[in-house]
């Protein structure tokens, strides 16, 4: 027989995490680098897919303002809608994921 000292498990959140913003099929938030990270090599080993977090390169790329025209909607501000969800189409929530257009940088 195998003595154990302890047995733990991970604090339940004092609050809903994801503040009623929504769960399925939503962007994750509040959550730390390192749980993300936890997550990806949990995810790494449970497909045998890599995954990882973007890098900050990575993640100035996807955020730079300028894009070739295929990718964003240019100076004309009457397309955002298309390619983002922001304060006059987001109906102030968070909205579910590839509503909108794709990007073509490889992040989604």
């Amino acid at each position: 027989m195998k003595a154990v000292d302890a047995i733990t498990r991970p604090t339940r959140p004092y609050v809903e995490m994801s503040f009623g913003m929504g769960i399925e099929g939503y962007p994750a938030i509040s959550m730390t680098q390192h749980a993300a990270n936890k997550y990806a090599e949990w995810l790494s080993a449970k497909t045998g897919h890599f995954y990882r977090l973007p890098t900050e390169a990575e993640w100035e790329y996807a955020a730079a303002p300028a894009r070739p025209p295929h990718i964003h909607s240019g100076d004309d501000a009457s397309q955002l809608g298309d390619y983002a969800w922001y304060s006059k189409n987001s109906q102030g929530k968070y909205q579910e994921g590839r509503d909108q257009e794709t990007e073509s940088v490889g992040l989604v």
